[in-house]
Formats: structure tokens, sequence, C-alpha cells
């Protein structure tokens, strides 16, 4: 609610936040890299982001759109493997150096299929 207080008339906002109703999240279940406690604190769907901002009369959703990367896999890859983001694990990071080409573009087919495990809201303040 201060965001949009802060707006002027016809402002907008730019959200990017993970989505729990994707590939990544029903592959790695609990290894999912987006889970990234405390930092998401409120993990929504496409659809519950939608319902949330009907509390907001004023604003509406003029574009969304799915932005993900191969980060979804490469790093619930190190999840699953029990390894940390910031480990030294040379093994793990060479094999995902190499699996990273064929991850950007099952990304991208995700994206356009509205799959990806983020995505890009843009919010305008209504006049």
């Amino acid at each position: 609610e201060k965001l949009i207080l802060l707006l002027n008339q016809n402002g907008t906002i730019i959200l990017r936040f993970p989505v729990i109703d994707s590939y990544a999240y029903y592959f790695y279940k609990q290894n999912w890299v987006q889970f990234d406690a405390p930092r998401h604190i409120n993990l929504f769907t496409r659809k519950s982001f939608r319902l949330f901002m009907q509390k907001f009369p004023s604003m509406y959703i003029s574009d969304m759109y799915d932005d993900s990367y191969h980060f979804q896999f490469t790093g619930s890859e190190i999840y699953k493997n029990n390894g940390t983001l910031k480990s030294e694990n040379n093994r793990m990071k060479k094999l995902l150096s190499l699996s990273t080409y064929l991850y950007h573009f099952k990304a991208k087919k995700l994206n356009k299929e509205s799959n990806g495990d983020q995505i890009v809201v843009v919010l305008n303040k209504k006049n």
C-alpha cells in the first residue's frame, strides 16, 4: 500500500519473484533453489498473485511474463547434491557449467509455456 501511495498518477511498479506453479518447483520439490529463505517469505502462484492484487483496486496488472533462466536448474542441482551456493565443490561446478548451456534452452522453452520458476509483473496505477 505504501508503494502505491508513492506512485504518481499512471505510475508503474515492476516486480520479479519466484512462483511455485512451475516445472522446477514440481521437479525439485524441497531442493528447489527459489525457496531461498528468508528472502522469499511468501511464495505465490500466478493465480494467487492475481487474487492478491484484488486487494488493491487502484492498481492493475498490465503485463505478466516468465523470465526464468538456467539458475532454476543449476542452483537446484547443487541443493539436490547437498551443496550450497557458496560451496567450493569444483566437481559439481564443472558438471553444472557443462549443463548450463542445455539448461538455458530448457528455461527459454519453459518461459514460453508459462512454466518458468519466476515471473515479472508490471503493475500500473489507475487514473
